[in-house]
Order: structure tokens, then sequence, then C-alpha cells
């Protein structure tokens, strides 16, 4: 995946769909908060309750990706981790894209 990173765009989009979907997942799993209200995946609740759920780590997700960091929706447990680690992998992958881009 590394392998001609900066020549491959598609690696680029890859790569950064494929940590937003991933940290999405554990969002859901994990949970975030919301006005006070924990979302996260829960048997008991409904199907719209869930996807309502999931919608909202996606959007956490792209938030936390592109470190806008709106504020809105915060982890909570161990998704602060995944947070974490997601703000610096987005960034990272940002400032490789942008030389590996330049110098090619």
């Amino acid at each position: 995946m590394l392998c001609s990173y900066g020549e491959k765009p598609q690696n680029v989009i890859r790569f950064s769909l494929s940590l937003i979907i991933g940290c999405a997942l554990c969002y859901f799993i994990f949970g975030v908060s919301h006005n006070d209200i924990l979302l996260r995946f829960d048997l008991s609740a409904s199907f719209d309750t869930n996807l309502s759920a999931l919608l909202n780590s996606f959007y956490f997700s792209v938030v936390t990706f592109t470190t806008l960091g709106y504020g809105d929706i915060t982890p909570t447990g161990f998704s602060r981790v995944v947070a974490a680690i997601e703000a610096f992998l987005a960034a990272f992958h940002s400032l490789c894209s942008w030389l590996f881009l330049s110098n090619g």
C-alpha cells in the first residue's frame, strides 16, 4: 500500500477512506457522546436508533480525520484513544501526501 504511494492518488483515497470507515466502526462500537447522550451500537435499540448512531459515528470520524473538531460530538472511553490515533494518522497522512505529491 505504501509502495508508489505518492504516484498513485487512488492509494491516498483508499487509505483515507479505510481510516475513516475503520475509525467510524470503532466509534460505533465504543460510543461517542452527543448532547450527553451516548451514541453506540445497542442490540436492544431500534434499527433507526442504531442507524442514527452509525451515521453520527461516520460524521465524527470525518470531522476527526479532517481535524476540524467542531465539538458537537465527543469521544468517550476508548473512543478517545481511537480519535487521537485517527487525528495523528490523518495529519501525518496529509503531510506525507503533500511531500510526495510536491516532489513528483
